[in-house]
């Protein structure tokens, strides 16, 4: 009925599987995840980012079309399906040569052979750049869910990285414009989904880097009007992005190294309350007048004074965020600079502050990130005292030679 060849990379190594329409567990159903004993295709990432049953694909053998599904879409805490740089979330049809990203691992269709009514295709590779996979064998893996040891895999020629070929063909349309934030990856990434935010960060930061924590954070304002705001720690660094109503878009980042300090802190609503008290009775007295004079022909005071609240909230998220921008609820930390400067106690260095703000019930977001930062500072201090320094040899003092005082 069919042929279909995948192939991914994890950690450097690459792989490979062709299966046909009786080789899967299930005839027609090729599933995908990190289980052998229901799935059959084995993807076992480092972190275990991909899910026991991850995604699904079926075979419609009157068609000959095969149909892409998310498999953690019934669970309470879905994963995440690309196909090329879209979210899957219903069914959709794949073929050859697309990218199916489990969370953060591509896999490559990289060729289909179908038949259909007795009409065999002609099997096509997968075009992506100048690579050409070579056919590798059907890993067999082990009950340990490892790969196994002695099985050979054929690496293709091309000197570029095949993640990297993948990870081009994934944005090859956000280089072509602005940033790219869709609106399908910004609300899976507000409903705190890893892969969304990862996605988001990646445009970022440079591929070799591995996100190890990625959260949403809130939205700065009232009623889902203001910016919202995503947070990353990778092994390098700490990243921010904040996503305006309008689209704009503000990335911040440290090195871990550099970073000196946190503070995490969560403010009393109370105060937040009162100011906006303060605010509607200042608002209502100045707009009062105002609308007053306007609709004075209409002589209708209730009508005045729907008028006056209406315009007086309009300035209520611009209130909040200020208030917010002083009395800060989430996580500030000081990233150390370069430049050096004289201070009274002498030599030091600026300093410049990284505000990730996070909403009142959310601030346990906020604490996770900095306990992961804490880990992963941790291991990235200890790699950068542990660099091999450039051989350097000791200055050599030059040897003065003494006058031979020869006697006559």
């Amino acid at each position: 009925m069919y042929e279909i060849t995948f192939g991914w990379q994890i950690q450097g190594k690459r792989f490979s599987q062709t299966l046909s329409f009786d080789s899967t567990k299930a005839p027609g159903i090729i599933k995908i995840g990190r289980d052998p004993n229901q799935c059959d295709i084995v993807v076992v990432d480092e972190n275990n980012h991909v899910s026991r049953l991850h995604a699904e694909i079926l075979f419609n053998s009157d068609s000959g079309i095969f149909y892409l599904q998310n498999a953690t879409l019934h669970k309470s805490q879905p994963n995440t399906v690309f196909l090329n740089s879209d979210i899957v979330t219903e069914e959709v049809e794949i073929h050859n040569g697309d990218i199916i990203t489990l969370r953060d691992v591509p896999i490559t269709v990289e060729s289909m052979r179908v038949q259909i009514k007795n009409q065999i295709q002609a099997p096509v590779a997968a075009n992506i750049n100048q690579y050409n996979p070579t056919q590798v064998s059907t890993p067999q893996y082990q009950s340990n869910n490892q790969y196994p040891a002695n099985q050979n895999y054929n690496i293709p020629n091309n000197s570029q990285n095949l993640q990297t070929l993948q990870l081009e063909a994934q944005n090859q349309v956000k280089q072509q414009g602005g940033i790219t934030l869709g609106q399908s990856i910004l609300q899976n990434a507000s409903k705190n989904d890893f892969g969304a935010i990862s996605v988001m960060f990646k445009q970022f930061i440079p591929e070799d880097e591995q996100i190890e924590y990625a959260c949403y954070l809130g939205i700065r304002g009232l009623w889902g009007i203001g910016t919202r705001q995503f947070a990353c720690v990778t092994n390098r660094r700490v990243a921010d992005i904040t996503v305006g109503l309008f689209g704009e878009v503000t990335y911040q980042d440290g090195f871990l190294e550099h970073i000196n300090s946190g503070i995490i802190y969560q403010p009393s609503k109370l105060w937040l309350y009162v100011m906006l008290l303060g605010y509607f009775l200042f608002g209502i007295s100045f707009t009062l007048p105002i609308w007053t004079t306007i609709l004075s022909a209409f002589s209708s005071a209730p009508l005045i004074l729907i008028f006056s609240i209406a315009s007086s909230a309009l300035f209520v998220p611009l209130v909040v965020k200020w208030y917010y921008r002083i009395v800060k609820c989430g996580l500030v930390m000081t990233v150390r600079e370069g430049e050096v400067y004289l201070s009274p106690m002498g030599y030091a260095f600026s300093h410049r502050l990284i505000y990730f703000f996070s909403n009142r019930k959310l601030i346990t977001r906020a604490s996770s990130l900095y306990r992961n930062f804490i880990i992963q500072r941790e291991i990235r201090l200890n790699a950068v005292e542990n660099y091999p320094l450039p051989n350097q040899q000791p200055k050599q003092t030059p040897v003065r030679l003494t006058p031979l005082a020869i006697s006559r």
